[in-house]
């Protein structure tokens, strides 16, 4: 900065020294001062500018605070990615250990357990007792509920427990008494929860794990009275009413349990529609009436239930349970109405899935290839006929398919994410507006293009000023090569729109973002029709699956045109993502502090060609000049020299920018090749993890098909039987109706036999 002001100061005397015998500046002289202080600018910018800044000094903190933002709104990848930065970069920051933390709870919240474990371990190495490490151990504690690996637990909870008092966490207690719990040790587990004071955040969490220790003791009496105690205080917030919600079916099952079914159903009928186990409790409610055999509100029940959520799991059982209580109550057309729509929409899945066993049996590879094609986007529609999916999914064989097949399946869209992250990488860094990636660079090119641009301009207007100037003395020839140049030159001039102010440079970046983003709406347009076709291709299937029973149309004929329709829509998708992706790209590049966009950089260089072939001719014919015109011309020709001083700077200067991009990109080009080798080796394991998968797949998609084979052959079976049931029912309410007509009558007879008897007695 001190060579800057003596540079400024020995410039400003300079000029001083040559204009300030002037009374009066004309345009040339504005001009003349405008490049001095133009000068100036290039030579402090040159000054300052550094190749490879330092980081700011909280540069570690700032990313810390942005990864807790980002967990806080529950981007747990985008937190992860954050702290994992703040990990590899600042070691030696004291930002470190809460990024170790952050890192670990991050990846906790994605459930990714076994790598959340690999960096909480490390949160905890040091053993400060900091919160951010007892946070940590009590993550490592539940990690170890979820994975089973309960190595190491017992030394983390001693760790725990040797945090003094005043400094322990109100987790601490809680956490630990949930490990009891779960892992057996009841009486640790209540000596915990016992300890725990009515003014920790858990306490509400604590005296509901105590009155379920009750009810594990067999202590029924107890346990009620506990979760009613918990019932009659002030919840602290939702998660408190959401406990309370569960101490009340806790007491509705005790009086199940007991037989009191009257009891049950008020605390099952305390639990509101808005709380989160409501359904469970409508759904235990219908089988408490059912178990005190009130029919008519047991069938209440089921209905609300199915009218809430139609397509629960178990729908297809509480139908048929819809149809049995019917029978019950001797509504035997309804009964049989419920039964056969069950049977008419499960039968035909049932055919097909039998015509896929059969298949599989001539084809022992069959459920390999299915689970081979399917892992990258695993659809259960092709296992099982898309209307019974919805049905199967809680199967257990079929929970154990989807978890594999999804665990696989998000490797596979991680590797391909990541592979197209590196080819964006390598394209932004191949493009013109690689300076963009570096935001200081960008910045010191965007000061550069405002010079340049003010240069240009001020060429420009001089030149035309000395074309003025020398016209009376052009030969014929010169006029007629001017005249060409100044067409060529207007028509580079139209194709540029060159901003000279900083705001101006913005302003241009502005426009461009702007047109941009104005396509970008256009495709979120697009986007909007494709959900919308979308949402039409579900409501058709829906319909068709709610009137199946009305419908001429076999679900063989609608299957392929579905089919056909979605992967119409999966093309749309693609289209519609690859155009965002490319109009993000065109936005990047059309920033002036990025690409400076290079076609108009490569017009301004014409433009400058055009102005210098203009400028030779004007030269000569200026020779021709005599008096104040000619001093006019040559104080000009000094003016344009001092452009050409500036030019030169400026042309140094972009070189240094373009220079230092060159070994950035060189160093981001080595970690990408580290990347790529990565990714290379990541995709040969994933490749042996498939062929793997496919084997143990197509095992377990054969087991879950027959499983599901076997419950829609139930559902059928089930249905059958409804369906006679309602037909014995019938027959037996028609006997009795015969038998009670029968029994009149002989009652009737019996009853004229006396009369008549009594006559003919009389008679004699």
């Amino acid at each position: 900065m001190k060579q800057a002001q003596v540079l400024v100061a020995a410039l400003t005397l300079g000029a001083v020294g040559l204009f300030g015998s002037r009374a009066r500046a004309d345009e040339v002289d504005d001009y003349v001062k405008k490049l001095i202080d133009l000068d100036l600018r290039v030579h402090t910018m040159a000054l300052e500018f550094r190749e490879t800044p330092p980081p700011t000094p909280d540069a570690a903190d700032r990313r810390v605070l942005d990864a807790q933002v980002q967990l806080s709104i529950k981007n747990y990848d985008e937190a992860a990615t954050m702290a994992l930065d703040v990990v590899e970069k600042y070691p030696n920051s004291r930002a470190y250990d809460d990024a170790l933390f952050l890192l670990g709870e991050a990846l906790f919240q994605a459930r990714d357990f076994y790598s959340a474990r690999h960096y909480l371990v490390e949160a905890v190495a040091k053993n400060t007792g900091s919160k951010s490490e007892q946070q940590a151990l009590q993550r490592l504690v539940e990690v170890a509920l979820h994975t089973g690996d309960y190595d190491n637990v017992d030394s983390y909870l001693t760790r725990l427990q040797n945090v003094p008092a005043s400094a322990m966490e109100p987790t601490v207690p809680y956490v630990r008494g949930k490990y009891y719990f779960f892992r057996g040790r009841l009486d640790d587990a209540s000596m915990v929860f016992s300890s725990i004071p009515a003014t920790n955040p858990y306490y509400f969490q604590a005296r509901y794990f105590l009155a379920t220790l009750q009810v594990k003791r067999g202590d029924l009496a107890g346990a009620t009275k506990s979760f009613d105690d918990l019932l009659k205080q002030q919840a602290p917030d939702d998660t408190g009413k959401d406990i309370q919600d569960l101490a009340r079916l806790a007491i509705a099952r005790i009086y199940y349990e007991r037989s009191q079914f009257d009891k049950a159903i008020e605390a099952y009928s305390s639990i509101g529609r808005q709380s989160t186990y409501w359904s469970e409790a409508l759904r235990e409610q219908a089988w408490t009436y059912i178990k005190a055999k009130d029919w008519q509100r047991a069938y209440r029940s089921v209905n609300l239930l199915l009218l809430y959520d139609p397509d629960t799991a178990d729908a297809p059982d509480l139908r048929l349970l819809e149809g049995n209580l019917q029978l019950r109550m001797s509504n035997f057309y309804l009964a049989s109405d419920e039964f056969s729509k069950v049977r008419d929409e499960f039968e035909p899945i049932h055919r097909q899935l039998q015509q896929v066993i059969v298949k599989s049996q001539t084809d022992p590879a069959y459920f390999d290839s299915l689970v081979g094609k399917s892992l990258d986007k695993f659809d259960i529609g092709a296992f099982v006929p898309p209307t019974a999916a919805k049905w199967v999914k809680s199967e257990p064989d079929v929970a154990r398919m989807m978890t594999l097949a999804t665990d696989v399946g998000e490797m596979q869209r991680d590797l391909a994410d990541s592979q197209k992250l590196v080819e964006r990488i390598e394209h932004v860094m191949q493009g013109s507006g690689r300076v963009g990636i570096f935001p200081d660079l960008a910045s010191a090119r965007t000061k550069a293009i405002e010079m340049t641009n003010l240069v240009v301009e001020t060429r420009e207007k001089f030149v035309r000023k000395i074309r003025a100037i020398i016209d009376s003395v052009l030969t014929a020839e010169e006029r007629k090569q001017l005249d060409h140049l100044a067409i060529e030159r207007d028509g580079y001039e139209r194709q540029t729109n060159r901003p000279t102010t900083d705001e101006g440079v913005k302003a241009h970046e502005r426009t461009m973002k702007g047109q941009f983003g104005e396509l970008d709406r256009q495709v979120s347009e697009m986007n909007v029709e494709i959900q919308a076709l979308e949402a039409q291709l579900v409501a058709v299937e829906q319909y068709y699956r709610v009137s199946r029973s009305e419908q001429k149309i076999r679900p063989e004929d609608i299957e392929g045109p579905v089919r056909d329709m979605r992967t119409a829509i999966d093309e749309l998708r693609a289209m519609h993502d690859k155009l965002r992706e490319e109009i993000a790209d065109a936005t990047h590049d059309a920033a002036s502090s990025g690409s400076a966009d290079q076609a108009e950089h490569e017009t301004a260089q014409k433009l400058s060609e055009v102005l210098s072939k203009e400028l030779a001719i004007e030269r000569q014919a200026a020779a021709r000049l005599g008096g104040a015109d000619r001093a006019q011309v040559d104080r000009i020709y000094d003016l344009l020299a001092r452009c050409d001083a500036i030019d030169v700077q400026l042309n140094a200067f972009d070189k240094r920018v373009e220079g230092q991009v060159g070994v950035r990109i060189a160093t981001v080009t080595r970690y990408l090749s580290g990347a790529k080798e990565q990714l290379a080796l990541a995709g040969e394991k994933l490749g042996s993890v498939l062929d793997e998968s496919k084997a143990l797949g197509g095992g377990l998609a054969q087991a879950m098909f027959t499983r599901v084979a076997e419950k829609f052959y139930d559902l059928v079976v089930r249905s059958d039987v409804g369906i006679i049931d309602v037909s014995w029912g019938l027959k037996d309410q028609k006997t009795q109706a015969v038998t009670k007509l029968t029994s009149l009558k002989n009652l009737e007879l019996k009853a004229l036999d006396e009369d008549f008897r009594k006559v003919l007695e009389e008679d004699k």
